[in-house]
């Protein structure tokens, strides 16, 4: 998703936001903590966080087995397969018709283009969703 520095920047009026995952993979705003430390020290992190919100991907799934209220942004993987199976965990998602396409001809991996699934969804959706 290519708008985790914009939605950090936004989250950082409603408090202290900290990016961790890889170095380098995000753009840390002026005034957001990063940390990028062992995963035990980043699962202390999170287990000390009021919410999660992450990619689907292993992070995310390590903050729903932590019991840390998780939002996960989806695009083409299917949330029906890829869900974490415990934890309080949400779907962030555009919601288009051709999501998801996980396995069928439209798959990133097999020939989707576009990713419009991950370039349209906003910041400002994404607000949205997290606070309905």
């Amino acid at each position: 998703w290519p708008y985790w520095s914009a939605l950090a920047q936004e989250l950082m009026y409603r408090g202290t936001v900290c990016i961790t995952g890889l170095r380098g993979e995000v753009d840390v705003p002026k005034g957001c903590d990063a940390f990028y430390g062992p995963l035990l020290q980043v699962g202390g992190l999170i287990k000390n966080s009021g919410m999660f919100i992450g990619n689907e991907g292993g992070l995310s799934h390590y903050a729903a087995a932590l019991e840390t209220k998780t939002y996960i942004v989806y695009g083409g993987t299917d949330p029906v397969k890829n869900l974490p199976p415990c934890g309080d965990v949400s779907v962030i998602s555009l919601g288009i018709e051709c999501q998801p396409c996980q396995f069928t001809a439209k798959d990133p991996a097999v020939g989707c283009d576009d990713r419009k699934c991950l370039k349209q969804l906003r910041v400002d959706e994404v607000m949205r969703q997290l606070w309905d």
